[in-house]
């Protein structure tokens, strides 16, 4: 599933209902460390192992014996460490970085990622016999977006909880703030609505959150929210330096003329697009529609139209 739509969360559920749960649960993210640091976090080191090794290191798998081992973004494992990891699933054993004793443990995996393991094993980035040693059972978390019939039950869970933690009298939401809440793209999944029923929870003054407890949170959200327009850069380099020539013009004309937008800047492309290449070609029309990839006919229509000079 893709970032923040719960998959930590998941894998503590299945952690919290298994007979593992009298046992350690440790998480590690898979992206957040370099490929020898990752292999000394999961498997630990012996001293003099490496240059900063100055004392022996147990790590995650040795400390969760008999627990629950969370992989986050296992798919940004290097295949040196995959391959450390397939004997451990199979053989239930490893040595320390540094060492030459077999450590034999016990302990389930829960490997999760955001992006297609079956592309990266494609791509040979992602070892195929790992791939099937770990695809015992799969679940797919899907965007807060195309499961927003949880959004009421998640923004309940969350007003409880963080109003335990603050020790607020807040109570629940309002059915026209939990609308405003429903209008949203929600790019970071359950954690971004975790964050802002966390900031609107801890600054309620009242026992409901009301539309206007989220009215700050959103404005700042906004600023840092990316526009849904990726699609369009395909294939254009000069797709940034286009909006941020257009965008003062357009924020000006938006602020006279609402409305009218699409036409006027178009018709002002247009026309600048005609005058460079004119005076590009010197004047020469012939030059000029070849430039710009338009018949004379079609060059003599626009410079008619917008009243260009003759030559």
């Amino acid at each position: 599933g893709a970032s923040g739509t719960g998959k930590e969360l998941l894998a503590r559920a299945i952690y919290n209902n298994s007979r593992r749960s009298d046992k350690p649960f440790l998480a590690v993210n898979c992206a957040a460390l370099p490929e020898n640091l990752l292999e000394s976090e999961l498997f630990g080191h012996e001293k003099g192992a490496f240059t900063d090794a100055h004392s022996r290191r147990i790590g995650k798998f040795e400390q969760c014996n008999g627990g629950t081992i969370f992989l986050d973004e296992i798919g940004e494992m290097s295949l040196s460490n995959q391959g450390k990891l397939l004997r451990v699933l199979e053989n239930q054993e490893f040595e320390r970085v540094g060492g030459n004793e077999t450590i034999k443990i016990n302990v389930r995996v829960i490997a999760a990622t955001n992006c297609s393991l079956v592309t990266a094993v494609k791509e040979k980035k992602f070892r195929l016999d790992l791939f099937y040693r770990l695809r015992v059972v799969s679940f797919f978390l899907p965007p807060l977006t195309e499961r927003l019939e949880d959004l009421p039950l998640l923004v309940d869970l969350f007003i409880k909880k963080y109003a335990r933690e603050y020790e607020k009298r807040v109570k629940g939401i309002s059915p026209a703030a939990l609308e405003v809440l429903v209008r949203l793209p929600w790019e970071g999944n359950i954690r971004e609505l975790k964050n802002i029923i966390n900031s609107a929870t801890l600054l309620c003054k009242g026992d409901v959150l009301m539309p206007e407890d989220f009215e700050s949170l959103l404005q700042v959200r906004s600023t840092f929210r990316k526009p849904d327009i990726d699609f369009l850069k395909e294939g254009d380099e000069y797709f940034s330096a286009f909006c941020a020539m257009l965008e003062p013009v357009f924020g000006d004309i938006c602020g006279k003329e609402n409305g009218s937008v699409y036409d006027r800047i178009c018709t002002g492309l247009e026309k600048a697009l005609i005058h460079l290449a004119l005076r590009k070609s010197n004047n020469n029309q012939v030059l000029t529609a070849k430039l710009l990839g338009i018949s004379r006919n079609t060059l003599r229509d626009r410079l008619e139209k917008y009243k260009f000079a003759s030559e």
